[in-house]
């Protein structure tokens, strides 16, 4: 029970401030045209951060299933921290987006 409870903790805590920017703000940036960019950050972000700290946390510190919380929090902060730079910049406005129209 108390792992349970640690677990909502980290998720609640980390997931309400950086799930915004890394999530919703990721999808905004796809509506707009921005698919390639948000792409590769995602899969990147996956790779690079998930994977290798899952590793570092989970098996190599021996933290378990609290190391693999961690971090995807650590992911989340990544992919925020990219995406706002990314919404920031303006460089999403420069893709059109297909119109179709059925008049």
């Amino acid at each position: 029970i108390r792992l349970v409870i640690l677990l909502v903790a980290i998720h609640n805590v980390f997931n309400a401030p950086l799930f915004p920017f890394s999530g919703a703000l990721s999808l905004g940036l796809r509506a707009a045209g921005n698919v390639k960019f948000t792409m590769i950050v995602s899969i990147a972000s996956t790779l690079l951060v998930q994977l290798l700290f899952f590793w570092i946390f989970g098996v190599w510190l021996g933290y378990g299933v609290i190391g693999i919380a961690a971090a995807m929090a650590m992911d989340w902060g990544v992919r925020a921290a990219v995406f706002w730079s990314r919404f920031r910049s303006g460089k999403w406005q420069q893709f059109k987006v297909i119109k179709i129209s059925l008049i």
